[in-house]
């Protein structure tokens, strides 16, 4: 959700909340802020231009024929050495790998 800075009136948007009512929010530039709960307004306009935006662009990608990705549930990905080569001057080996799901 985004939020109005009370001091410099600029939007941020919320993070993450830490202890004792500091919360960490990004900016347009994306700079990382540490700001108190109580200089916060919460700015709903904005909040919901952004979803309407997001929901605009997924439907014209999908007219276009493109979807969008799905997520995976693996967390990792097991790795295999592929081909190891000595050619290398120095003796430095060069090991490719291959991502195997």
């Amino acid at each position: 959700m985004l939020y109005q800075y009370k001091p410099t009136g600029q939007l941020v948007e919320m993070i993450s909340h830490h202890g004792d009512g500091i919360m960490m929010c990004i900016d347009s530039q994306d700079e990382v802020l540490y700001i108190e709960r109580e200089d916060l307004i919460p700015h709903i306009n904005a909040t919901n231009e952004k979803d309407i935006t997001k929901e605009r662009l997924t439907r014209k990608l999908q007219d276009e024929g493109v979807n969008p990705p799905t997520p995976t549930n693996k967390k990792h990905f097991r790795l295999i050495p592929g081909l190891i080569s000595t050619q290398q001057p120095l003796g430095r080996l060069q090991i490719i790998y291959l991502a195997l799901g």
